[in-house]
């Protein structure tokens, strides 16, 4: 997504940290440091070299791969990163050509395949894994489909639901009638911490 970090290392053989982190519509790709990228290092390049590599991300947050390292990776893997609104894009897009609803995960994958068979043309056919349901992402799924964006969470679920006709899973709508497990008066906003701690330290 827009935290282009592996479509940078795989354009130029360096890994970078040292820059801004965004938070997206699609968080399990929000991220500077990847583990699954150091153990395809350790497959390619071995163990000492990955550790060498690792030591200079601790150290110095960067480090760069040698050309053959590089052009290993590149054999098998393929880098392309996708923007808020070009997911925003590829979701809208999809519902209304296929009929499909999607998470802004799966938005980022397939706007990523169409840009690889665009740049790349390969002979074989793509095939693009969905694996989270869009009404988890509902709040970011249903302004993607019609520009407007309620309050509440759970209406966007029931937006989403009357508008495509796509049954939310059981488990994600009925929360909203589950009992609240944690008492408000026991956690708080980051921005709260402080008071937070003083009000529980004078209780104690």
């Amino acid at each position: 997504n827009r935290n282009r970090i592996l479509t940078d290392f795989l354009t130029s053989g360096t890994y970078d940290r040292n820059r801004d982190f965004y938070t997206t519509m699609s968080p399990s790709m929000d991220i500077l440091i990847s583990s699954n990228l150091e153990r395809l290092l350790w497959f390619i390049a071995g163990p000492d070299a990955t550790r060498g590599f690792m030591e200079s991300l601790s150290s110095g947050g960067s480090y760069t791969v040698p050309d053959s390292v590089l052009a290993a990776a590149r054999r098998d893997f393929y880098g392309a990163s996708c923007d808020e609104e070009q997911t925003s894009a590829c979701i809208r897009n999809t519902y209304e050509e296929n009929g499909y609803l999607i998470d802004p995960h799966t938005a980022v994958g397939l706007h990523c395949a169409r840009e690889y068979i665009k740049s790349e043309n390969p002979r074989n056919k793509l095939l693009c894994v969905s694996t989270a349901s869009p009404y988890k992402f509902a709040s970011s799924v249903y302004p993607a489909l019609t520009g407007k964006k309620p309050e509440d969470e759970f209406e966007c679920i029931d937006e989403l639901a009357r508008l495509t006709g796509v049954t939310p899973p059981a488990p994600l709508s009925g929360l909203r009638s589950k009992a609240i497990r944690f008492d408000p008066d026991k956690y708080c906003m980051p921005e709260d911490m402080p008071e937070c701690v003083k009000r529980f330290a004078d209780k104690g």
